[in-house]
């Protein structure tokens, strides 16, 4: 039996290669998605399957031996977000040919009169695809979308404050009702678009490629009146949540947001959510947060852990203030994720005592208590003098599943 993967481009014959116009011809059963099996070219086989899941696919073609040449057909092209990677497994003991079509972005850019080497192509297949990292980070990102269309990714870029961004949609490429529309997020989130549609984000103030290293100048940070966790103390905080570059993260006690700051730049296709009840810290968060570009942050208004009953459960948390309520937001969080990663900084003595009082007991593990003194050097006439700060207690532990 042979298998021939057959990408269809744009899903009709004029855009079909010759090698996999003869390789529908040559089959003796065609299966597809209904909207393929309709543009097929003539002389194909009128044994027709309109079939989806690779599941159903692989299950029809064992149970059909009689067939000697089936052909599968794929949108766009065999290797671009297609159900072709699941079927390559699936049927991994027969024998496979594959026929690469011309993919939506290879369309998309021919239209526009682009290169498309360099975008970042992203699957917007999933309900709720989050754009906001993608296009943080590059400077051109293409979309293809799913279930979370043109209209609803605008919507998202406009929410995260990127009004900066320049999309262009790309609606039924290479059919006869093809249509090319250019806008900014406010102007096409309330749009309607076809469900064969694609996205081109150009954002013109990506975030520099490079290592970020931890703990920012201080005065990199507007501050007012609001408490700051310092430099010195950011990069050993930092260090010790070990965070990754797709993590959720929380930043409880936000205050200027200097931390929840760092931690988009870490977690940069990430989401971060910093967590304050302070109207004039709230402010400040948000201006730290488009001065540093870092979209993917959001800022929570209210108390914790009431505040992060609606959140995804984060990978790792810092707790720069509590209010009193240390033990229950710890508990909140264990909840949240059995495993997720803690460190508490604390000036008083009470929160060190309560933090370390709770860490100490399950379902956290791990424990290390770390005591910080820091100075900075001031110019006093013609010396320097060392000024120190406050001393820090940092705690750090996670949380096991039992």
């Amino acid at each position: 039996m042979k298998i021939s993967f057959v990408g269809m481009g744009a899903g009709h014959p004029d855009s079909l290669t010759a090698e996999a116009r003869q390789a529908l011809l040559a089959a003796d059963c065609i299966i597809g998605a209904p909207r393929l099996l309709k543009g097929l070219p003539e002389g194909c086989t009128d044994c027709r399957h309109a079939l989806i899941l690779p599941e159903e696919i692989a299950a029809f073609i064992k149970s059909h031996p009689r067939y000697g040449h089936f052909a599968l057909a794929f949108s766009g092209d065999v290797g671009f977000y297609s159900g072709a990677r699941r079927l390559y497994e699936l049927l991994s003991d027969h024998s496979i040919e594959v026929f690469p079509g011309l993919s939506s972005v290879q369309l998309m850019a021919a239209r526009l009169h682009r290169p498309w080497q360099d975008m970042h192509l992203v699957s917007a297949h999933a309900e709720h695809t989050d754009p906001v990292p993608a296009v943080m980070n590059h400077a051109t990102c293409f979309f293809l979308t799913g279930h979370t269309g043109p209209a609803a990714l605008s919507a998202a870029l406009y929410q995260a404050g990127m009004h900066h961004v320049s999309l262009i949609v790309g609606q039924n490429l290479g059919l006869p009702d093809e249509r090319i529309v250019r806008g900014t997020p406010a102007e096409l989130m309330n749009m309607s678009f076809e469900p064969l549609s694609v996205l081109i984000a150009d954002n013109s103030r990506p975030l520099p490629a490079g290592p970020v290293t931890h703990g920012l100048p201080d005065a990199q940070f507007l501050r007012g009146d609001v408490p700051m966790t310092k430099q010195a103390v950011r990069a050993v905080a930092l260090s010790k949540l070990a965070i990754s570059p797709h993590e959720t993260l929380y930043d409880v006690g936000a205050g200027t947001g200097s931390v929840a700051v760092e931690m988009a730049l870490l977690a940069r296709y990430g989401r971060v959510y910093a967590l304050e009840h302070k109207a004039e810290a709230l402010s400040l968060i948000e201006q730290n947060r488009l001065r540093f570009g870092v979209y993917n942050l959001s800022c929570v208004p209210g108390m914790a852990p009431g505040s992060m009953e609606h959140l995804p459960p984060p990978d790792a948390v810092f707790i720069g203030g509590s209010r009193g309520h240390m033990a229950a937001i710890l508990d909140a969080l264990a909840r949240k994720n059995p495993r997720v990663r803690v460190v508490v900084t604390a000036i008083a003595l009470e929160t060190v005592a309560e933090a370390l009082e709770r860490l100490k007991k399950p379902p956290f593990t791990g424990l290390e208590v770390v005591t910080l003194a820091a100075a900075d050097a001031k110019v006093l006439g013609g010396y320097h003098m060392m000024t120190g700060q406050n001393p820090i207690t940092i705690l750090s532990a996670a949380a096991k599943e039992d």
